[in-house]
Formats: structure tokens, C-alpha cells, sequence
């Protein structure tokens, strides 16, 4: 697990009266050596903004291990996002009380309910995060 990015400022916002959240992801690696997913969320309330930053990388046990596109994918929604969902989550609430603004209220992620669109794009329950 590495983090890219913690980052967190507060703002005063009036007109936002709901908390937003967006995502983006990423799946790369090293050719036969590694699987990498990385997420960015960046999570808008009408006290703050804050991002979270973070990928996961998973080793071939032997070099040279091939793995399909559609394999990755699936393994991205079903394992790789779900091990980077606490870091996120935590991330987005410690840096809420750093600032000394009110943690955000983040909706439950189910597995099976998050899904990569083509364009790399996250979307949960079948509906875009914006």
C-alpha cells in the first residue's frame, strides 16, 4: 500500500449544502512482474476539500506471469478496491479532524457494487461518483 496523496484544506462554501465525492483509478504494473491499482478520491463538503491518494501493487510470485485485461479488471473491482477502501476512507476522515472540520458521512461500498468503467472512471451501485 502506497500513498500518493494527503491532502486537505479547509474552505467555507455556503452553497454546497451535500457532501460530493469523486474517484479515479488507475491499473498498471510491470509487465510480468507486478498488478498496480491506484484510487484518488477527492470528497467536497461545504467546511472542506480533501483527497486521498493511494495504490495497491500485487507481485507475481514467479516473473513473467501474464494476466488479461478482463482478468485485471475484474480483479481490481473485487479485491484490489476493497484492499484500498479503509485506506481511503481513513484517510478522508483523519484529515477531516485535522482540520478540525466535520468528518464526512461516506456511503458503505459492498463488493460487487464497484465497477471500472472503460474510460477509468469509478462508479459504485451502478451509478457514477461525480
Amino acid at each position: 500500500m502506497t500513498p500518493y496523496e494527503v491532502a486537505g484544506k479547509r474552505v467555507y462554501s455556503p452553497e454546497a449544502t451535500e457532501i460530493t465525492s469523486s474517484m479515479e483509478s488507475m491499473i498498471g504494473g510491470e509487465e510480468g512482474e507486478a498488478f498496480v491499482f491506484r484510487v484518488r478520491q477527492r470528497v467536497k463538503t461545504n467546511e472542506a476539500e480533501i483527497t486521498a491518494d493511494f495504490e495497491v501493487e500485487y507481485r507475481f510470485i514467479e516473473p513473467g506471469g501474464q494476466i488479461s485485461e478482463e482478468a485485471q479488471v475484474e480483479f481490481a473491482e473485487k479485491v484490489a478496491f476493497m484492499a484500498l477502501v479503509p485506506y481511503l476512507r481513513e484517510s478522508v476522515h483523519t484529515t477531516a479532524m485535522r482540520l478540525g472540520v466535520q468528518p464526512p458521512l461516506l456511503g458503505m461500498v459492498r463488493q460487487g457494487e464497484f465497477r471500472l468503467r472503460a474510460d477509468g472512471d469509478v462508479t459504485s451501485g451502478g451509478s457514477p461518483k461525480n
